[in-house]
């Protein structure tokens, strides 16, 4: 088992991955095997969500909700959001303005608290980053949300979580897309109320 190791792109750029997670052999090899398929910049493109890892164990899964438990339990979303140990995906702050128009301070403070309160993990992603992405939900709640999250360490040493994106749970993720209103129920009801008038 690893916590990091070198892969190898089709184009022959080198990277280490390097995670939360101590990496099984079966994965660092499926992993290598990603990377080995495609050039480093067309795998950050042409997968919108990554390649799935074929398995995460329940002592992988436990360490990723340690993590981000560790990191967010003493702050607020606010606190979260104001310190940058949770920073939003230009993905998703390019739907949130697709949707209502402008980032409204409530609406990411929302999304902060959602994440927070994740408790299961779906599945694992290589996208061709250093850390994988994984996608997180609250089990057992009527609003179906996906966030996925990579843990980054940035040049300075400094970690952070980056929610990549967000989404409505459905059989495809891949076609359904976040929407700001359903995340924010004041703003929704504030819309429904305009659409009655």
């Amino acid at each position: 088992m690893a916590r990091r190791f070198t892969v190898i792109f089709k184009d022959d750029i080198t990277m280490l991955v390097y995670d939360v997670i101590y990496f099984e052999t079966k994965q660092i090899e499926e992993i290598k095997a990603i990377a080995a398929e495609y050039d480093k910049d067309a795998l950050r493109k042409a997968e919108k969500y990554g390649i799935p890892i074929s398995y995460l164990t329940d002592n992988q899964r436990n360490i990723v909700l340690e993590e981000k438990e560790k990191m967010l339990r003493s702050h607020s979303a606010e606190e979260l959001k104001n310190k940058n140990i949770i920073q939003i995906g230009s993905h998703s702050l390019e739907r949130i303005l697709e949707r209502i128009g402008s980032i409204e301070e409530n609406v990411i403070i929302d999304l902060i608290t959602r994440l927070k309160m994740t408790d299961a993990i779906t599945q694992a992603q290589f996208k061709g980053f250093p850390s994988l992405s994984y996608s997180l939900i609250e089990s057992g709640s009527p609003e179906k949300y996906t966030f996925a999250i990579s843990f980054v360490i940035s040049k300075r040493k400094v970690r952070f979580i980056k929610m990549i994106t967000v989404h409505l749970n459905s059989d495809k993720l891949e076609k359904v897309h976040f929407r700001a209103s359903e995340v924010n129920l004041d703003y929704y009801r504030k819309l429904a109320n305009l659409k009655d008038k």
